[in-house]
């Protein structure tokens, strides 16, 4: 599973939850892809990341890597100034 696809997964959980629609990920339309990754760097905030210091630095460099790589197969080379550049 790719990481794109790991992130879609846990997106649509959570959607799924208030019978949101789902993301289609063979299926994103440029809404979607702004919507993906304003949420996947919402996700790479320090205090989401760490939750609160409860995560461990393996865990923490893990999901670091999962969501900066689902960025880049989302066509976002930068994550970390996409909001500047978006």
């Amino acid at each position: 599973m790719t990481a794109l696809e790991q992130v879609i997964d846990s997106i649509n959980f959570r959607r799924s939850l208030f019978k949101q629609d789902e993301y289609d990920i063979d299926n994103l339309s440029d809404t979607d892809k702004k919507e993906l990754l304003d949420w996947i760097m919402d996700c790479l905030s320090p205090e989401h990341i760490s939750a609160d210091g409860e995560r461990s630095a393996t865990e923490q460099k893990r999901l670091t890597v999962m969501y900066e790589k689902a960025a880049k197969q989302l066509g976002c080379d930068d994550i970390y100034n996409y909001w500047t550049n978006s």
